[in-house]
């Protein structure tokens, strides 16, 4: 639940940033910052290697000699 919060709280920044400065810039830092914070989140949390998708034995015969 806190993800959520803080992806609202970004795009709201990015919404008042773009109507008080009338460009683009506002989306801009929203539709950067809601994926660079998300990635974030998903790095801090390791869900990669707790994914039943991805296992080990993928990655090593996948990876180049």
């Amino acid at each position: 639940m806190k993800s959520e919060y803080a992806v609202l709280g970004i795009l709201l920044i990015g919404l008042i940033v773009s109507i008080v400065s009338k460009s683009y810039v506002g989306v801009a830092i929203a539709a950067l910052g809601i994926p660079l914070y998300l990635a974030y989140i998903s790095r801090e949390m390791n869900l990669l290697a707790k994914s039943r998708i991805f296992d080990r034995d993928l990655f090593l015969t996948s990876s180049p000699p």
